[in-house]
């Protein structure tokens, strides 16, 4: 949970774009497409899971700030699957991340939101993995030690599919956060070119 806080730490310490620049950024080895306000930091770990010392996640994050707030596309993997098939093994994986993501901002209840990213279907064929429910949620974030925690708001979509999670998050401060182009980014967000 701490290496997951640290990733996302790290990328929040990335310079701030005063304006947005919209661009597609494609990975065609994940195979995903959004369009990120400006050109996306990516950084990888690998996480211990507390409490289980046999499960261990491979996090790749794809992530840009503009003015505090952080857009960013996450690629979780398990890196060991024994005795769960994939479809239990993705969706526990859905769940850990959206957990920790709360916890990381001690957020209250999440609701769900009707912006939902990107598209479940592939060439007209649906994935057989549908997305998890968009949600929103309120808490607080550090932005600067000496001046403590503020009001955060994020949102949040986790897309299991058969070898890995994406994630689509938009945090920042409540005071700087723009739903308008959390939805742009969201919108854009395809799990699957």
């Amino acid at each position: 949970m701490k290496a997951l806080l640290f990733s996302l730490t790290g990328l929040a310490l990335m310079a701030c774009t005063p304006e947005m620049n919209w661009r597609v950024f494609r990975d065609t080895d994940a195979n995903w497409s959004a369009s990120f306000p400006g050109k996306p930091v990516s950084v990888s770990r690998t996480i211990q899971i507390e409490g289980d010392q046999t499960a261990k996640i491979e996090l790749h994050l794809w992530a840009v700030n503009v003015n505090e707030v952080r857009y960013t596309v996450g690629r979780a993997q398990w890196v060991s699957q024994e005795g769960r098939s994939a479809e239990q093994t993705q969706e526990s994986l859905a769940k850990y991340l959206e957990t920790s993501r709360l916890k990381n901002i001690a957020a209250g209840v999440p609701q769900k939101i009707s912006t939902p990213s990107g598209s479940n279907k592939k060439e007209g064929v649906a994935m057989k993995m549908p997305s998890r429910p968009a949600l929103q949620a309120v808490g607080s974030i550090v932005l600067n030690p000496k001046e403590g925690p503020i009001e955060a708001i994020l949102w949040l979509q986790t897309h299991p599919r058969e070898r890995d999670v994406l994630e689509v998050i938009v945090l920042g401060p409540a005071s700087a956060f723009s739903e308008e182009a959390a939805e742009q980014f969201f919108s854009s967000f395809k799990p699957g070119l």
